[in-house]
C-alpha cells in the first residue's frame, strides 16, 4: 500500500498517533501568537481563515475560537475524508464552510490566513498547490505550510517518516518559493511523542507503530516491530518520549 493510500484509509491510526503528543498544541500556540503580531483584529472587521487538509479539528478548533473572539470570522474547512464529519460534531462555531474536497477539485475560497498542515507530501505536485494558496491569500495575508524537518540523520527519519515515504527537503520547497520571488519565513519546531505504547506493544503503541511503518499493525513482520522498538529504545530518553521535528514555512502576500 503507498504512502499516500495507507493514510487515506487510516485516519483513525492518525488520531491516536496525535493523542500521544502534543505536536497539536504547540502548533495551536505558534498559529496564536504569529497571528496576533501581524494583524490589528477588530470584532466589526471581516477575517477569513481557511484550513487545508483540517482533520478532525484539533488544531483548527481552537484557531477558530481565538479569532472568534478577535473578528467578524469566516471559516472555510476543507477535507477530503470522512473525519469532516468528526468536525462538524465538534465544532459549534457560526458561519463555517464545509468542503469534502482535495485542494485540485476546488477553488480556495480568498483568506487572511490559510493553514495547510502537513498537506504537501500528500500531493504530486506541491509547486502548483503553492502557487494555488498563495493566489486565494488576500493582500497582507499569510499561509502556513507544516510539514517533517528533513534535516534529521537516516534512522531518525525512518522512524519519523516510514520507510517508504517521501519527504521533500524544506530547503528544495523554500528554493521554489523564492523562484515566485515571494515572501516566506521558516523556522524549525520540537514537539514529544510518547513511544512508551510501543514498547509494551499496547493498542495506543500498535498505532504509533503502524502510522510510522506505513503498514496496518497486522501485516507487520516480528523483525520490523523489532527493529522499531530498539530504535525507539535508541532515540528516545528515558521516559520513552522522542523528540519530533517539524518545519513551520511562513508564505506572507504583501
Amino acid at each position: 500500500m503507498s504512502y499516500k493510500k495507507f493514510y487515506e484509509k487510516q485516519s483513525d491510526i492518525f488520531q491516536i498517533y496525535i493523542k500521544n503528543t502534543d505536536q497539536k498544541e504547540i502548533l495551536v500556540k505558534n498559529i496564536i501568537n504569529k497571528l496576533s503580531s501581524l494583524f490589528e483584529f477588530d470584532k466589526n472587521k471581516d477575517f477569513v481563515f481557511t484550513d487545508i487538509g483540517a482533520g478532525n479539528g484539533k488544531v483548527t478548533i481552537p484557531v477558530i475560537d481565538f479569532l472568534t473572539d478577535k473578528a467578524k470570522l469566516t471559516c472555510n474547512i476543507i477535507e477530503p475524508s470522512d473525519l469532516i464529519d468528526v468536525f462538524k460534531k465538534n465544532c459549534n462555531a457560526k458561519n463555517i464552510n464545509y468542503f469534502q474536497n482535495k485542494i485540485d477539485d476546488i477553488k480556495i475560497p480568498k483568506s487572511d490566513f490559510i493553514l495547510a498542515s502537513h498537506l504537501l507530501v500528500y500531493l504530486d505536485n506541491y509547486q502548483e498547490a503553492i502557487k494555488k494558496i498563495y493566489k486565494a491569500l488576500n493582500k497582507n495575508g499569510v499561509a502556513l505550510f507544516v510539514k517533517n524537518n528533513s534535516n534529521t540523520d537516516d534512522l531518525r527519519l525512518k522512524i519519523m517518516l516510514g520507510r517508504n515515504s517521501t519527504n521533500t527537503p524544506t530547503s528544495e520547497i523554500i528554493k521554489f518559493i523564492n523562484t515566485q520571488k515571494l515572501k516566506l519565513e521558516n523556522e524549525t519546531i520540537s514537539s514529544n511523542i510518547d513511544t512508551s505504547g510501543c514498547i509494551d506493544l499496547n493498542e495506543d503503541g500498535k498505532a504509533i507503530i503502524s502510522f510510522f511503518c506505513h503498514k496496518p499493525f497486522a501485516e507487520l513482520t516480528a523483525k520490523e516491530i523489532k527493529d522499531f522498538q530498539n530504535a525507539i529504545k535508541k532515540l528516545a530518553d528515558k521516559s520513552n518520549k522522542l523528540t519530533k521535528r517539524e518545519d513551520y514555512i511562513w508564505l506572507y502576500k504583501k
